[in-house]
Parts: C-alpha cells; sequence; structure tokens
C-alpha cells in the first residue's frame, strides 16, 4: 500500500509462510489523523479476506506494542534490536469462529 505521504511499504512472506507486512509509515504533517490505524486495518483485512491467511507476524518498534495490540496482535518474543532500535515480534491470528 502507498500513498504519497503515509504507506505499507512491505507485504512479504516469512520464512516460517506467515505473511508480514512491514514499514508503517506518516509523514508527520499527516499523524494524528488515524492513517496508520486504518493502513494496518486495510492491510490485516487485505491479507485475511483476499489472501485467506489466518495468521500475520510482525516485526513491531517497542513503544508502538499497544497500538497493535489494539488490532489483536499479541507478543510472542523478547525484546530485541533491530536497527538499533528496540522491536519485539508480534502475532495476529484471525479469530474463525462466527
Amino acid at each position: 500500500m502507498y500513498i504519497k505521504d503515509y504507506s505499507i511499504s512491505n507485504l512479504y512472506y516469512l520464512h516460517s509462510n506467515t505473511i508480514s507486512f512491514g514499514r508503517v509509515l506518516v509523514k508527520e504533517n499527516h499523524r494524528k489523523k488515524g492513517l496508520a490505524k486504518e493502513m494496518v486495518q486495510k492491510a490485516i483485512t487485505f491479507i485475511t479476506e483476499h489472501l485467506n491467511e489466518k495468521e500475520i507476524r510482525i516485526s513491531a518498534q517497542s513503544y508502538l506494542q499497544k497500538f497493535y495490540e489494539t488490532f489483536g496482535f499479541r507478543q510472542v518474543s523478547d525484546i530485541y534490536l533491530e536497527d538499533g532500535i528496540k522491536h519485539m515480534e508480534m502475532f495476529y491470528q484471525k479469530n474463525t469462529t462466527s
């Protein structure tokens, strides 16, 4: 997904054959408008409804843990450094019960 001032630049399968997305970016002058929430929700919907995947694994910056938890992601690793920034692995599983 890419729109001029905000984007999710990567959608890919990990070695474990679990899909992931990364680099959720909103330029500073477009923040506080709900764009990141909208992009993440659209990514989840695309992955679960169009690709028929039930699981998503991401590498999230640790300060965004609560943000991703609002979508149903949960922390599944200890904190580690990626490019000198604290990250954690997070996992989402689509609720298949009606």
